[in-house]
């Protein structure tokens, strides 16, 4: 397994495939805390699921496959309540750029997710709130938690 070099702010930016991510807080529903403070269940954080995709990946959709299931293995916790528990992101790399949603699941150990396809002729908004409306599960445009 190999560390790809990468640029990050407060959340992983770009690497070296040129795998890049744009990150929006939203509202969610749900929300967990953080392991290491009182009542903690949840492991990640999204700038350390950020920084893990660019360390691990080479496409956009291996980013967006890698973050997703290691939130829903060791659990996604969100900035906080005046912030919002869930997060939206842009993921992309020079041939695909997927959204992709997330936020604690209701028994704050896991998460539940979720990511479109955007088509070459089409563009998404990142607004600070989900965007996604319609899952398509036997879609190859649609990724998501089971």
């Amino acid at each position: 397994s190999s560390t790809y070099a990468y640029l990050e702010q407060t959340y992983g930016a770009v690497n070296e495939h040129q795998v890049g991510i744009g990150e929006s807080t939203c509202s969610a529903i749900f929300g967990a805390i953080p392991l290491g403070a009182p009542n903690g269940t949840a492991l990640l954080s999204i700038d350390e699921l950020t920084r893990i995709a660019m360390e691990r990946s080479t496409t956009a959709r291996q980013a967006v496959q890698l973050m997703g299931g290691l939130a829903v293995e060791y659990g996604f916790y969100g900035a906080g309540a005046s912030e919002g528990t869930g997060e939206a992101l842009v993921v992309s790399d020079p041939t695909e750029v997927w959204m992709f949603h997330i936020l604690p699941d209701p028994t704050g150990t896991s998460a539940i997710w979720a990511a479109q396809l955007i088509p070459s002729t089409g563009f998404g908004v990142l607004a600070n709130m989900f965007v996604l409306r319609e899952l398509d599960p036997d879609s190859s445009e649609f990724l998501m938690s089971e």
